[in-house]
């Protein structure tokens, strides 16, 4: 038996390409029934078997005709995973175990935020690989890859399932070794460790006790050449003892500017997931998810508006959910198809209303500069600090892609995503420049 499946798997690595055949079929097993002519194949979990019962069945019998073998199969499931079994996504089974107080364990820069489960992530068709890709690292011992690479742009749920990754090994595992941190954090940590003499504390940390490391958004190393280098030593002394990492990013490895040769590398060897956009059913089952957690009933012609007409990305229809609710709340009005349309056009027109122009004239303002002078090569405090700025403000207020952003300061992809996480950092360590920020934030809403 083992022979006609190590041929299946031969068969099945020709059809179905080499990223599905190392998440789907390489972790599967095979052990022989009572009889002889019954092939049992072992699923590391129970998703893992609905998947392969619902997508890969008929591939199997093909190849199992194709060999003329004359035999039969069935999908089990392996009984050490059922002790833990990863959750489930079905709307009567809670499967999740609850997640422990966050501040007993000291293994996250940031809170996590308990919402964010693999219970509580829709799964559409462009999220299947990922959510899959990221649950099985982390509950499956026997998954192939080391590393997880995921992918998307602003607001798709990247955080969220990296999230999800950490409370999972929280509730299930809660005396394994991990550390979730943003790149920015670890570059923060790192430069502390620095210049305080605890760099061997530091090392030791994430090389030496850590079993799963989750970092976000490693895209924000750009530039940062010094971290770059700790974190690719890092990645070596995990990857050689067989520990797990999961990256998330805005960008492709190949995409990030100003990033190690080798780390780039690195992160590219990694099994690459991309979230992408949902499509109007999954927006559909987000808005149902919505509507069962907060209590809410949204009338059939107004789910489908909503899930029809926000489209950018999760973010946006969570909002347009949210502010829904509460318009229906604070104006005492039933939740109706014309309330919606106002909603939704206050979106859609404030987003139209705030052009990056408009953005860079309010910053020129409030620091006494000219449109010339934030667009120009000057690399003097006066100009680089409202430039940042202008830039974060334009990423945060704009639908533009990071592209048109620096084609508008004459910079490139790069250097706006330093000055975007630039101004990031400095709000969290400078009320200053916090104050500052959130000031000029106003003064483009308001007008």
């Amino acid at each position: 038996m083992h022979k006609i499946w190590e041929n299946i798997k031969l068969f099945l690595s020709d059809k179905i390409g080499l990223t599905n055949f190392k998440t789907w079929i390489e972790p599967l097993e095979c052990s022989k029934e009572e009889g002889g002519q019954v092939l049992n194949i072992v699923c590391p979990n129970v998703y893992h078997k609905n998947k392969i019962g619902t997508k890969y069945k008929s591939l199997i019998l093909e190849s199992l005709k194709e060999l003329k073998q004359d035999v039969d199969f069935i999908l089990t499931v392996d009984e050490s995973s059922k002790k833990e079994s990863p959750p489930i996504l079905k709307k009567t089974q809670k499967v999740q175990a609850k997640i422990p107080e966050i501040n007993k364990y000291p293994n996250m820069a940031r809170v996590l935020q308990p919402s964010f489960t693999f219970d509580n992530f829709v799964v559409g068709k462009g999220s299947e690989l990922p959510y899959t890709s990221i649950l099985s690292i982390v509950s499956n011992e026997k998954f192939v890859q080391n590393s997880v690479f995921l992918h998307s742009e602003t607001g798709m749920g990247k955080s969220h399932l990296s999230q999800a990754a950490a409370n999972y090994i929280l509730a299930s595992n809660p005396n394994k070794r991990f550390w979730y941190i943003t790149a920015n954090d670890f570059a923060s940590e790192m430069i502390y460790s620095l210049r305080n003499d605890k760099m061997d504390s530091f090392k030791d940390k994430y090389r030496l006790n850590c079993d799963v490391l989750i970092i976000d958004n490693v895209h924000s190393l750009s530039k940062k050449n010094a971290t770059q280098g700790e974190l690719l030593t890092t990645l070596d002394y995990l990857f050689n003892a067989n520990k797990k990492v999961i990256f998330s990013s805005l960008y492709m490895p190949f995409e990030i500017e100003h990033l190690n040769k080798n780390l780039s590398s690195r992160l590219s060897s990694s099994l690459v997931s991309v979230i992408e956009k949902p499509d109007f059913k999954t927006r559909r089952r987000i808005l149902k998810k919505k509507e069962k957690k907060n209590n809410v009933s949204l009338p059939e012609n107004v789910r489908d508006y909503l899930a029809d007409t926000l489209t950018l990305n999760i973010r946006e229809l969570e909002s347009g959910f949210i502010n829904l609710i509460t318009n229906s709340n604070l104006l005492s009005q039933k939740i109706d198809i014309n309330l919606a349309e106002k909603v939704v056009n206050s979106m859609i027109n404030r987003k139209d209303m705030i052009s990056v122009d408009y953005i860079k004239k309010v910053v020129c303002k409030e620091y006494g500069i000219s449109m010339e002078d934030v667009s120009s090569k000057s690399r003097k405090r006066v100009i680089v600090t409202p430039r940042q700025i202008a830039m974060y403000l334009a990423r945060k207020y704009t639908d533009q892609p990071l592209e048109s952003i620096g084609r508008s300061f004459n910079k490139n992809v790069g250097t706006t995503i330093y000055a975007i996480n630039a101004v990031e950092s400095d709000m969290k360590e400078k009320k200053g420049v916090y104050k500052k920020v959130y000031h000029i934030a106003e003064r483009i809403r308001e007008s």
